[in-house]
């Protein structure tokens, strides 16, 4: 089932975000201050951006957070995830497209012209593409990294 996330979700949200950022070769080694990430999560529920929760039965397996921005250069506005999360146990179903979709349909009705979301992780990242594909996202840029 995918519904809105609530307060009491954090807990098991800030669980899947540790092995989500344990599995990534790009940010295992980065810091994951869990008060900020909570902090975060709980913006986006009270309405900064937007938390989606996949559950099977009462267990929190996916979660898709994002939010949406005005342009800078113009008046369209831009919905973006922030984390697309879902356990890898359950990778592989529908649980990622129900995300997507409930993301979508936030973002249209918040009246967003263009939705725009990646892959930083390097997890998956032909399987996520190709996924993303299948929807109907385009390619549209590259994204380059420097540790300094």
């Amino acid at each position: 089932m995918i519904r809105a996330a609530t307060t009491a979700d954090i807990p098991a949200l800030l669980e899947l975000g540790d092995v989500l950022h344990q599995e990534s070769p790009r940010y295992q080694h980065r810091s994951f201050d869990r008060n900020k990430v909570a902090a975060h999560f709980q913006a986006c529920i009270d309405g900064a951006g937007v938390l989606f929760v996949a559950t099977h039965g009462e267990r929190i397996i996916g979660g898709f957070c994002g939010g949406i921005a005005e342009s800078w250069y113009g008046s369209s506005k831009t919905a973006f995830d922030y984390s697309f999360m879902v356990h890898p146990e359950y990778r592989g179903g529908s649980t990622a497209l129900r995300l997507y979709r409930a993301f979508e349909i936030w973002a249209q009705s918040m009246g967003a012209d263009v939705i725009q979301v990646g892959i930083t992780t390097d997890v998956r990242v032909a399987q996520t593409t190709r996924f993303y594909h299948k929807l109907g996202l385009q390619d549209a840029g590259v994204m380059f990294e420097k540790e300094i």
